[in-house]
C-alpha cells in the first residue's frame, strides 16, 4: 500500500474518532439538560445550610459530632449552626425571613409555630418530608406540630415539661404539696450565706404556670380570648408572690443563670427546671432527685405545660437542591441515634419511636418520672395568641416579684394588656 494511501485513511480514521467523541458528548450534555435525567450530579453541588437553635450549652458537642458525621456523609453539604436565646431566636427569625434572608432551619418551642405560620414564615413539612419517615415518630408529637392539618414542625423531643429538682444531700425526701415545699425552702434558705431553698427563672411566666394550670385555670376561652382575671391566676401570682416578699426563699435577681447556677453549686434546695438542665446538675455532681411539682390546694399535683421542641423550614428555601439538604438534614435529628444521644446527655424524650423503646429510655429513672409529669400536663397551645399571652404575663412578673403590686392587680393588669396584644395581634 502507498504512503499515501496510508496517509489519507489514517487521517480518515482520526476524523471519525473526532466525529464520534463530539457525538457522545453532545448525547451526555443534552441527557443531563433534559427533565428525566438523574439527579445524582446535581444532588453533589455544594450546599451551605444555616441553622439557628436555642439549645443547652451543654449539648453544643453533640450538634457539633453528629453534623460533622453528616458532613463526612454527605461531603456536599454543610451545616453552619447559630445559637440564639429563646426570645432572640423568634425575634431575630421574624425580622430575617421578612427581608427575603434567615436561616434554612430553625429549632424552638412548638409554641414559636403559631406565630411563625400566621406571618407566613416557614413552609409545610408535609411535601419535604416522606411519610414513611414521619411514620418513624410518635404520631400524637407529629399531630401537634399541625397547624389546620399541615405539618409546620418536626418534632425531635417531648415533653419539655418541667418539674421539681431537689438536692438529695439538703432535701432527703421531696415535698408533697406546696405547703411542704415552702417550709423544706425555709430550712434551707440563709441569704447571708447566699443560700436559698427554691429557685427557678422567676422572670419567665412558664416556669410557674403549673399553679394556675393544676387549678383548673385556662389562659384563654373557646373562641381564644385571655381568661387571665381569674382565681387560678390570682392564686398564680400569689405564689408569686409570696415566695419572694412573705417567705423570701428565693434570690431577689433570680434569673435562669442565677437559678441554675446556685443548684449547682449546692447552694439551692430545690430547683423548678425542665429535662434539658439535668443532664448539667448530674455533671456538676449533683445528688439529684426529680419529683412531681407539688400538689395545690385542691389536692391535684401542680400542671406544667407539654409541649414539644420542633425543627421547621424557612419558606425563601425554594431551591430543589437545598430543600434536598434540607431534608437530609431532618431526617438525621429525626434518627433513633441522634435523639438517644440526646436523651442520654439531657433527659429529653425522644419522638423517634425506635429511640422511645430503648432500655435505656424504659429503665431510666429520669424518663419514669418525666413521663409521669406528662401525664398529669397541661398541652402547650400552638395558637399564635399564646405569644401575646406570654407577653402579658412577663409584664406583671417583676412589680409582683418586689410587692409593688397586689396579686388581684397583676391578674387585672394582665388580662388588659392580654386583650390588647390579641386586638393588635388580630388587626
Amino acid at each position: 500500500m502507498k504512503k499515501s494511501t496510508i496517509k489519507v485513511l489514517s487521517l480518515l480514521m482520526v476524523l471519525v474518532l473526532m466525529f464520534s467523541m463530539a457525538a457522545c458528548a453532545k448525547k451526555v450534555e443534552e441527557a443531563a439538560s433534559t427533565p428525566d435525567a438523574t439527579p445524582t450530579e446535581a444532588a453533589k453541588k455544594p450546599v451551605e445550610l444555616v441553622f439557628w437553635e436555642q439549645e443547652e450549652p451543654n449539648n453544643d458537642p453533640i450538634y457539633d459530632r453528629l453534623l460533622t458525621e453528616f458532613n463526612k456523609k454527605y461531603p456536599h453539604i454543610t451545616v453552619t449552626r447559630v445559637h440564639y436565646t429563646t426570645d432572640d431566636l423568634r425575634s431575630q427569625f421574624q425580622t430575617t425571613v421578612l427581608a427575603g434572608e434567615g436561616p434554612d432551619i430553625v429549632f424552638g418551642p412548638d409554641d414559636n409555630l403559631g406565630v411563625f405560620q400566621t406571618m407566613g414564615l416557614i413552609q409545610p413539612l408535609d411535601k419535604v418530608l416522606s411519610a414513611d419517615f414521619l411514620n418513624t415518630l410518635d404520631k400524637k408529637s407529629v399531630d401537634g406540630c399541625r397547624i389546620s392539618g399541615d405539618l409546620y414542625g418536626m418534632p425531635d423531643r417531648q415533653g419539655n415539661n418541667i418539674m421539681l429538682v431537689y438536692n438529695k444531700d439538703l432535701v432527703p425526701t421531696a415535698p408533697e404539696t406546696v405547703t411542704e415545699m415552702i417550709e423544706i425552702a425555709k430550712k434551707n434558705t440563709n441569704a447571708k450565706e447566699g443560700k436559698y431553698g427554691l429557685v427557678f427563672q422567676a422572670y419567665e411566666p412558664f416556669f410557674i404556670s403549673w399553679v394556675a394550670n393544676g387549678l383548673g385555670g385556662n389562659v384563654f376561652d373557646e373562641k381564644y380570648q385571655p381568661t387571665l382575671n381569674t382565681p387560678a391566676f390570682i392564686a398564680e401570682y400569689k405564689f408569686l408572690y409570696d415566695i419572694f416578699n412573705v417567705h423570701k426563699i428565693i434570690p431577689a435577681d433570680c434569673n435562669y443563670d442565677v437559678a441554675s447556677n446556685l443548684f449547682k453549686e449546692g447552694k439551692a434546695a430545690m430547683i423548678i427546671n425542665g429535662p434539658w438542665s439535668w443532664g448539667e446538675y448530674e455533671a456538676a455532681g449533683i445528688n439529684m432527685g426529680l419529683a412531681h411539682l407539688p400538689k395545690l390546694e385542691n389536692g391535684k399535683y401542680g400542671s406544667a405545660y407539654t409541649s414539644t421542641k420542633a425543627y421547621s423550614v424557612n419558606k425563601n428555601v425554594t431551591d430543589p437542591d437545598r430543600l434536598e439538604a434540607v431534608k437530609l438534614v431532618l431526617e438525621l435529628f429525626g434518627s433513633a441515634e441522634f435523639q438517644l444521644e440526646f436523651a442520654k446527655a439531657s433527659g429529653w424524650m425522644p419522638t423517634n419511636k425506635v429511640a422511645m423503646e430503648d432500655s435505656f429510655v424504659k429503665n431510666d429513672p429520669k424518663f419514669n418520672i418525666a413521663t409521669e409529669g406528662m401525664k398529669v400536663g397541661t398541652p402547650m397551645p400552638i395558637v399564635p395568641e399564646m405569644r401575646a399571652i406570654w407577653d402579658a404575663l412577663k409584664l406583671t412578673v417583676p412589680d409582683i416579684m418586689t410587692g409593688k403590686i397586689t396579686p388581684e392587680k397583676a391578674a387585672e393588669m394582665a388580662q388588659k394588656e392580654a386583650e390588647k396584644n390579641i386586638a393588635n395581634f388580630n388587626k
